[in-house]
């Protein structure tokens, strides 16, 4: 079997980070349903929301192939998507929000693109290349985003390397320990996963439409510790390969 065979015949697993998604989660479990149809597991990381997002979404496993991980307490996102990550059992994953920011359409050409190209290791929806943006942000949000890009520069050439919204070959991070606090678990991957063929497809950000945002000023914080770390160990890696040559 060639490689592209085997990975249009793999399961794709697509984690979904919630808390209190309650108003959201049943309307994206049936579009990702209708967009990938077969191959496909969807994998809830519910963080104890007292909405009853997890019971939902048990109640739609009897329909859909959905595996729910509950966890006592608000661990935060990072967290949960590794949590997600390990609990997939395919070799293609996807990490994509709930509040309805992500849409459901562009997983069906983020996998094609992996069917079309065995040596593709991640697709990331990408606000930042063209025909990508945002729609309905304040000022300060563009401004604040467009910093902490520009602060994650030096670290990768992806435009977007703060996007949610991407899929990638679970191989990449073998063996890698993944930073599990904070928001950007993107980045982190970039760095440690050594990956080589990466591709960014253009999708327009909308704000959530309904529930509450879950962003607060504490994440910034998290972030340039997040960042500060990444330098880090990316300099210890510089070191490492200039001292094998």
């Amino acid at each position: 079997m060639k490689t592209a065979d085997f990975v249009s015949n793999m399961n794709l697993s697509v984690v979904i980070p919630t808390y209190n998604e309650s108003e959201n989660i049943k309307k994206l479990i049936a579009e990702i349903a209708k967009v990938l149809k077969k191959q496909y597991a969807i994998i809830i990381v519910d963080d104890s929301s007292p909405d009853g997002t997890a019971k939902l979404a048990e109640e739609m496993s009897r329909k859909f192939p959905i595996t729910v991980i509950k966890r006592k307490g608000k661990k935060g996102l990072s967290s949960a998507v590794i949590a997600g990550i390990n609990g997939s059992k395919s070799n293609l994953v996807c990490v994509m929000d709930a509040d309805s920011s992500h849409p459901p359409a562009l997983l069906k050409k983020m996998r094609t693109a992996f069917e079309n190209d065995s040596s593709l290791e991640m697709a990331i929806a990408s606000r930042h290349v063209s025909g990508g943006g945002v729609k309905q942000w304040p000022l300060h949000r563009k401004l604040t985003s467009a910093i902490a890009a520009v602060l994650a520069r030096p670290l990768t050439e992806i435009k977007d390397p703060l996007s949610g919204f991407f899929m990638f070959k679970k191989s990449i991070i073998k063996n890698k320990k993944l930073h599990d606090r904070g928001f950007k678990i993107l980045l982190d991957i970039i760095v440690k996963s050594n990956a080589k063929r990466i591709i960014e497809i253009p999708y327009l950000f909308e704000n959530r439409k309904r529930g509450k945002s879950k962003l607060k000023i504490k994440v910034y914080g998290e972030y340039l510790a997040h960042l500060g770390a990444l330098y880090l160990y990316a300099l210890k890696k510089k070191r490492m390969n200039r001292g094998r040559t």
